[in-house]
């Protein structure tokens, strides 16, 4: 899992095995913000065991929330997703949501680590060995605002951050978050001003085709379907279900 990937740019149920990886973008304009993920489900025991699909952007409340690296254990009954969306849906901002998360979040995720360690400690050391083990955002509308937190809960500790980043800058400039698998994303676009230059002109095509590139390069923790979710002020729209459920109007 690679360390959290954050810029801002001011441009006008299996066995029991811990399961871990994804392909994960989230992408804000002062109008819309989008959560893109694969579909992959990848074993951290097991590397090339193959486990299905399964969604990975979820709904609770108001709010939608999408998960990337170490996002359960059933050992230890550690379930992100779970933990998140039972945690968040009566929160009343997306700042608030985030907190809550965190929280929920922080009370399991060191004892379902030290389970999977002590399991697979090989595995566990290559696949975490950037110091990044878990990293959710949370999107909704705030005042009006489309609006997304991240927490990224890192070697060092949890790593926030948030777009936009306060409301005086809510009608300028783009934000891109690369928080999941990103080494093909890199090579093809160094840096996270040429990823956002390159997502804004047809955000919810060019994020398609930047998690299906990331697939190609390492199909053992990335895989299609590619969701694709826009958080707008009216509502949420699926431009691409993925292997989610049509639980709000999707948009052709």
């Amino acid at each position: 899992m690679k360390r959290l990937l954050l810029t801002f740019l001011w441009i006008l149920p299996v066995s029991a095995q811990s399961l871990h990886g994804t392909a994960a973008l989230a992408y804000w304009t002062p109008d819309k913000a989008f959560l893109a993920t694969d579909s992959k489900l990848s074993s951290l025991e097991n590397t090339f065991a193959s486990l299905g699909q399964i969604c990975k952007i979820r709904r609770s409340g108001r709010f939608a929330v999408a998960v990337s690296g170490f996002y359960s254990n059933s050992n230890t009954g550690f379930d992100a997703w779970e933990l998140i969306t039972r945690a968040i849906p009566n929160a009343k901002s997306v700042n608030a949501a985030a907190t809550l998360a965190e929280i929920a979040v922080a009370r399991k995720l060191n004892a379902a680590l030290a389970e999977a360690q002590a399991k697979a400690p090989l595995q566990f050391a290559q696949t975490f060995r950037g110091g990044s083990y878990m990293t959710f955002v949370i999107a909704g509308v705030d005042q009006g605002v489309p609006t997304w937190e991240v927490r990224a809960f890192e070697v060092e500790g949890v790593r926030k951050g948030r777009q936009p980043p306060s409301m005086k800058l809510k009608n300028v400039g783009v934000g891109i978050l690369n928080f999941g698998e990103n080494e093909a994303i890199e090579a093809r676009l160094p840096g996270l001003e040429n990823q956002a230059r390159f997502v804004l002109a047809d955000p919810p095509k060019r994020l398609f085709d930047l998690i299906l590139l990331e697939a190609q390069h390492v199909p053992t923790k990335v895989g299609p379907p590619v969701s694709i979710l826009e958080i707008n002020k009216t509502g949420f729209y699926w431009h691409s279900l993925g292997a989610c459920s049509a639980d709000s109007p999707h948009r052709q």
